[in-house]
């Protein structure tokens, strides 16, 4: 018997959709599946707020079988003032034929899709009814598609923004709306904007955003930001307000001024951060070193400067390294910490006792949570600091 309501089928890497789920703390009591793709449980979210999540599914029914399941939906198809509608099915493969024959009796379309993990924002666009049908131990479990994340507005998005240059090491979007979720705070600021990705991807999430670069890109974030409020407000039931409020040049290593435009202590600092020399290659050693060495002292000036104002807490990525294939043995080292084949930095750790802050546990036992492109040399290792 099935114990909870929704079900929450996640992205490409699972344990930053858990992440992200599990830090809205309306959620209580969950479970994740044997395989880690799906999360379930009794709180209902708005996936559209997130970052990471594919779809989620209510539950309907337990039966005994799948025939008593086809039985069911045809039921409640039967019962439906509109009977000509289009309806889905997620079912295994070997089950298509028979799910078919019965449903063409009810109802004049039927779509049939053979795993939760094909199925796609396309399925959802073109019919809205779709029921999920699989087994769990000798049950036969009903569920059906409650919502689907609009991947196909966060892809548009991607596209019409203005300005986008790959030198830089641009975030993805998705990634950069999970940044906004793990912030608590209403007021955010990110002091390493870049072209301004993690504010056009959280506008209708906070009530004020500030950004900040070491460069002068006033002109590229402003026009980031106002295409990417034209696009929201092109969206049904989604309102923005005038949550951007400015953009400046600061160093992010020295808070000048700041204060004067920033209420800091009421204020997150959520950024994807300096994620150091963009590779096209494998890295050496020597080269990790050097990057690791260098984002140390950096975000040691910042920590420093958080502290002085008060700042509550900073969510940011710092670069991990997959282990390049002509090392054989590593020793540890100060900077960072061998996992598998990642190399991953802890220097973060120290930085966070040193000046008063303590490291989320943000992946459930870990301080810090991986996201990676696939062929990637480097990934985002995301943390979270929390004053004390």
């Amino acid at each position: 018997m099935n114990q909870f309501n929704y079900a929450y089928c996640l992205g490409h890497q699972p344990s930053v959709g858990v992440s992200e789920i599990l830090s809205n703390h309306k959620v209580e009591e969950y479970s994740i599946s044997k395989d880690g793709k799906s999360l379930y449980t009794n709180t209902l979210l708005d996936i559209q707020k997130l970052g990471s999540v594919r779809y989620v599914l209510k539950y309907i029914n337990t039966t005994k079988t799948i025939g008593d399941a086809i039985n069911f939906i045809c039921d409640e198809i039967s019962s439906s003032e509109d009977k000509k509608r289009r309806i889905g099915v997620i079912v295994p493969l070997q089950f298509h034929s028979q799910v078919l024959q019965d449903l063409k009796k009810v109802v004049k379309h039927v779509s049939l899709v053979k795993s939760e993990f094909d199925y796609t924002f396309g399925h959802w666009k073109s019919t809205k009814n779709w029921y999920v049908i699989n087994k769990h131990g000798n049950s036969v479990l009903l569920w059906k598609v409650h919502a689907v994340f609009d991947q196909q507005f966060w892809a548009e998005m991607d596209v019409k923004l203005p300005y986008s240059d790959m030198r830089r090491g641009i975030i993805n979007l998705k990634l950069a709306r999970t940044l906004g979720t793990f912030s608590t705070k209403d007021i955010c600021w990110d002091p390493f904007c870049g072209l301004g990705r993690v504010v056009a991807a959280n506008l209708d999430k906070k009530k004020e955003w500030y950004a900040s670069d070491i460069d002068n890109l006033t002109k590229e974030v402003i026009r980031n930001v106002v295409q990417a409020k034209f696009l929201f407000a092109s969206r049904k039931h989604t309102e923005i307000g005038d949550t951007f409020k400015s953009v400046f040049v600061c160093n992010a290593e020295h808070f000048n001024n700041i204060e004067k435009t920033v209420d800091l202590a009421r204020t997150s600092i959520v950024t994807e951060g300096f994620l150091g020399k963009n590779f096209n290659s494998q890295p050496t050693l020597k080269d990790i070193n050097e990057q690791m060495r260098n984002l140390s002292k950096m975000w040691s000036n910042v920590l420093q400067q958080a502290q002085v104002y008060r700042i509550p807490e900073l969510v940011f990525c710092l670069p991990y390294y997959h282990l390049p294939k002509n090392i054989d043995k590593l020793a540890e080292h100060l900077l960072y910490e061998i996992d598998g084949n990642d190399i991953i930095p802890q220097f973060q750790n120290e930085l966070a006792n040193k000046f008063g802050y303590v490291a989320d546990k943000i992946d459930n036992t870990k301080s810090f949570l991986l996201y990676s492109r696939p062929n990637s040399f480097v990934g985002h290792c995301i943390v979270k600091l929390t004053l004390i």
